[in-house]
């Protein structure tokens, strides 16, 4: 072996392990939190919807949230 060459450090299993898990989420282990919501209507009011959203470059769940937001803090 040459005197110049570099000794490099190979880490163990556990320290592998550690470093892995120190840095890593697993989504199995989770629980899920995301949703999914169908909307059939009219065709000018689903399209005025995605124009909303597109205008205020958000996403729909986002636009959706605003919007109930505002309903919810409506006085009657």
């Amino acid at each position: 072996m040459d005197a110049t060459a570099e000794v490099r450090h190979v880490p163990s299993a556990a320290e592998t392990r550690l470093a892995i898990d120190a840095v890593s989420h697993f989504p199995s282990r989770e629980a899920v939190t995301d949703g999914q919501l169908n909307l059939k209507g009219p065709r000018h009011v689903l399209n005025r919807f995605r124009a909303m959203c597109k205008a205020d470059r958000r996403a729909y769940y986002d636009m959706l949230e605003i919007l109930m937001d505002q309903f919810e803090g409506r006085t009657p």
